[in-house]
């Protein structure tokens, strides 16, 4: 695994700040961090690297990391991610629809309840592009990629995927996980910032998959 990197995808109106205990962490393996441009007028950062790569995505990173080309990935981790953000188990479709009008008039309030919601013990900075954060907001609507437990991707693609969910999580929801994936590991005390909390936990969880690998 020592010429593995890892690929970490953040979630919505998140960035590579999250990241930073978990990598710390796993500080013994090389990495790159996806950055989806919700914090700058920069350009949207999805590169891969060159040799066999493990990703680990955070809710609607880890749907963004699934989509990605997986000819040399070797594995992928899901921190509080999904497939199918309205599916069974999951958000009402009109929550999700309410909450894109909302955004479409006023952001501050929908990213305000979002990261409450996460349970951040702070208020993270607030997000500037807000084009690519309804952009992407709207990706929690689609429906056309569902890849439940009989039709993973795990099986799919061939690909080991493993996930963990935190079961105070109010976004992502222990019911919703729980159907999308075929094998699931709970943090019975973690909320949707996993990852960013829990770090060490989720670390050990990690290493040991990817020394399956």
């Amino acid at each position: 695994m020592s010429k593995t990197t890892l690929v970490y995808a953040h979630g919505w109106a998140l960035e590579n700040w999250f990241w930073g205990p978990l990598r710390n962490e796993l500080a013994e393996w090389e990495a790159l961090s996806w950055d989806f441009n919700y914090f700058g007028s920069g350009e949207v950062e999805c590169g891969l690297p060159e040799g066999p790569w493990v990703g680990i995505g955070h809710s609607l990173g880890f749907r963004k990391l699934v989509e990605t080309d997986l000819d040399r990935c070797q594995g992928l981790v899901s921190l509080s991610g999904f497939f199918d953000f309205c599916g069974e188990g999951g958000t009402s479709p009109r929550i999700v629809q309410r909450m894109v009008k909302q955004f479409g008039s006023d952001p501050q309030p929908v990213l305000d309840r979002f990261y409450e919601n996460c349970g951040f013990p702070q208020k993270p900075e607030a997000p500037s592009n807000t084009a690519a954060l309804e952009r992407d907001l709207k990706l929690l609507l689609d429906q056309d990629f569902n890849e439940g437990p009989e039709s993973g991707i795990s099986r799919w693609k061939g690909i080991q995927v493993f996930a963990i969910a935190g079961g105070q999580d109010k976004i992502v929801p222990h019911k919703l996980a729980l159907r999308q994936f075929n094998n699931l590991t709970l943090c019975p005390d973690a909320s949707h910032s996993l990852g960013f909390e829990k770090s060490e936990w989720c670390a050990e969880q990690i290493r040991r998959f990817l020394d399956s690998l």
